[in-house]
């Protein structure tokens, strides 16, 4: 599984995306507009309307109340959930919230996931890349739901370690919209994670 970060107008996306993938890699798109980060359930309605399978929440931005409520429409409406923390902080906030998130699953019997916990190592302020923070966080994750490394995921060196410390997925956009040859990057990047994750 590998998401795909972009505009999926993007030739560049669409093209390492596109159906010369084996339909088991399991791509998907998830766009998120970061000059309007979702702060009302309302939004998850409209991206739902708009043909959205799954939002972005951000934990640093949002009160825990609207997090529970906006990861709940996420769910009543058939998507999936990204729950994006930074820190500790973070984690103490969104771990109970998935966890109350009610009867679904985070995976479901087909094998769809509902809510993924990702973890993101780009400092907001400096937008300096702190890759060893997925390793200083993996203790941290529950087991419940599948782990997401967010930024930093450029090369499958660095696949191969996240996913020998327990992260079942990658949010890539920059490594992808940088290679000359996007399809063979994300197929890389797939080969190292599998080998990686056993």
């Amino acid at each position: 599984f590998l998401l795909v970060e972009g505009d999926p107008n993007d030739d560049r996306v669409a093209f390492a995306i596109d159906a010369n993938l084996p339909r088991d890699d399991a791509v998907q798109l998830l766009v998120h507009d970061l000059a309007r980060p979702a702060r009302d359930p309302y939004q998850i309605v409209e991206a739902r309307a708009a043909g959205a399978g799954g939002v972005l929440l951000i934990a640093a931005i949002l009160e825990t109340d609207v997090l529970r409520d906006m990861l709940q429409t996420t769910i009543e409406l058939g998507m999936f959930a990204l729950v994006e923390a930074f820190d500790t902080a973070d984690l103490e906030r969104c771990v109970p919230v998935i966890e109350d998130a009610g009867p679904e699953p985070a995976i479901d019997a087909n094998g769809a996931c509902r809510t993924l916990l990702g973890i993101n190592c780009r400092n907001l302020r400096t937008l300096d890349v702190e890759f060893s923070r997925f390793m200083d966080l993996a203790g941290q994750l529950p087991a419940t739901v599948p782990w997401v490394a967010e930024s930093g995921v450029d090369s499958p060196g660095r696949a191969r370690q996240i996913a020998s410390v327990g992260y079942r997925l990658a949010l890539v956009g920059t490594a992808l919209m940088r290679s000359d040859d996007p399809q063979s990057a994300a197929r890389a990047l797939l080969e190292a994670g599998r080998t990686s994750a056993g």
